[in-house]
Formats: structure tokens, sequence, C-alpha cells
């Protein structure tokens, strides 16, 4: 088993995937750091049998029940709590911001999730657990994202749809390989230290007006 995997993920084959965003930020949604398939590997014939180029999305190896975070460093909402019709059961998230509107799915998780549709979601908080519901080999996440827009219904309708992967998109513009719970953990270190360098800076303006006060005959 790998003990890590590189900061950029493996490229979208066909397509470049343009510059590093500055506005949107995807972690690593779970602890374990194994990863086990990336965006459009094609090794498994049975997407050829549903009709896609390769792989839609990110697969990270995670033990069964394991908790699975949401990942991003803005707000989600959840949409749905879906079962498709292998039996594999998800979540799916939507963001807005000024890369656009997205829509973040995770999949094959254990039933009864901790969240309902119209959920706001925190950088940190679970979300699911991890399990191998539906077309799996074992209990890991299947992460993807797919860019939408509000069709004339009000729906949330995925752009791209006939990109060869039913929508999907890579997520390297916006990745870093990082547990979530660790950069969390340490942005908040890193708060702490700010606020004793404060501290500190305070503490000296407070001496230097004293030591100005101070009568030297």
């Amino acid at each position: 088993m790998p003990s890590g995997y590189p900061t950029v993920l493996v490229c979208y084959k066909g397509q470049g995937i343009g510059k590093e965003s500055t506005t949107m930020k995807i972690w690593r949604a779970v602890k374990t750091n194994f990863f086990s398939q990336g965006f459009a590997d094609n090794n498994n014939p049975i997407y050829r049998e549903w009709g896609m180029l390769g792989h839609g999305g990110y697969d990270w190896v995670e033990y069964q029940g394991n908790p699975i975070y949401w990942d991003m460093d803005i707000r989600g909402t959840v949409l749905k709590v879906e079962v498709d019709s292998n039996g594999g059961i998800g979540v799916v998230v939507l963001t807005q911001s000024q890369e656009g509107n997205f829509k973040h799915i995770f999949w094959h998780i254990l039933p009864n999730p901790p969240v309902s549709p119209g959920d706001i979601l925190e950088t940190g908080n679970v979300l699911a657990y991890a399990d191998s519901t539906g077309k799996a080999t074992g209990s890991h996440l299947h992460r993807g994202m797919k860019e939408v827009e509000l069709d004339s219904f009000g729906n949330w309708a995925t752009k791209n749809h006939d990109n060869g992967y039913f929508g999907y998109l890579p997520i390297e513009a916006y990745f870093t390989n990082e547990f979530v719970l660790d950069y969390l953990a340490r942005l908040k270190k890193q708060v702490s230290l700010l606020s004793q360098l404060v501290e500190a800076l305070r503490a000296l303006i407070g001496l230097q007006k004293k030591l100005k006060n101070i009568y030297v005959p």
C-alpha cells in the first residue's frame, strides 16, 4: 500500500484543466491516503458498458464505517441522499461560488448518512461513512464533481453531459492532497500563533509607552 500520493492527481486525458483555482479549494475527504483510481482511468470494461470513456471521479480506499468529511473551503448544501440502480448509496452536495455551480458526489457510503437534503455543510463536517454499497469491490470513497446550471424548470442540470463522462469533471485545479481535518488543525495552529504574536506586539507597545513616561534627570 503506498504511503502517499502527489498533490496533483492523475491528469485528465484529452482536455486541459486550466489554471489553479484561487476561490474554491478541495482537500482529501478521508483520512487514509491510499488513492486507488483516478479520473478517466479506463482499465475496467464496465465503463464502456455504461457508455463512458473511463472512470468519472476519484477513488480513495477507506475502512468501512470510517467518516467522510465535507472537504471544501466553502459551504455546501446537501441536495439529496440517493440510491442508484445497483444499490449504491451516495450524498450529493451543491456549491455556488465565483468558480460556478457544482454538484459534488460522495458514493458507496453506508445507509442512513448523518445529513439530509437542505443541510448546510461547513468545512470538516461529517457527511457520510465509508462502505462498499453498489458496484464496488471494497470499501472506499468515490468522489466526483459536475458543473451544473438551473434549467427552465428550476432544477440543477448537468453541463457538458456529453463529455464522455456524463458531465463528471477533473478536480486537479482545486485539489490539495491533505486530509481536511489536518488542514483545519494546521489553520487553527496558525491562528493561535498569530494571536500570540499580536499579544506580544501589544505588550511591546505598552512597554514602549511606559519607557517614554520614565523621567530621567
